[in-house]
């Protein structure tokens, strides 16, 4: 092979590589609102928060799994977020002004 043929051969190569990496990268990007909370879904394993969780004691098998707040995020291809809102809202099933029990619920918006 010439000079010129070896040259256009690396060329061609890198800018293939360069290629699939922008859309690597395209396509990991993921967010979560400013109003959720995300926990991240590998769509392979079908596991939440694999490669992020720590085990507090091994005995009980206590898992803590990390939550991701608003923002955006590089994941890896095969995960995404699922996300939960983070509004709490009050809701009273009484007119009465002396009552005092009131139900808290999560709201979806």
């Amino acid at each position: 092979m010439d000079a010129e043929t070896l040259r256009t051969v690396k060329s061609a190569g890198i800018g293939c590589g360069i290629f699939f990496l922008i859309i690597l990268l395209i396509i990991c990007w993921d967010t979560v609102e400013p109003t959720e909370w995300g926990l991240k879904y590998n769509s392979i394993s079908k596991n939440i928060n694999s490669e992020d969780s720590i085990f507090l004691s091994l005995e009980w098998k206590i898992l803590l799994s990390l939550v991701y707040e608003g923002g955006r995020y590089l994941v890896s291809p095969f995960t995404s977020f699922v996300t939960f809102p983070r509004i709490l809202k009050s809701i009273e099933f009484s007119n009465r002004v002396e009552a005092q029990c009131n139900l808290q619920i999560y709201t979806f918006p």
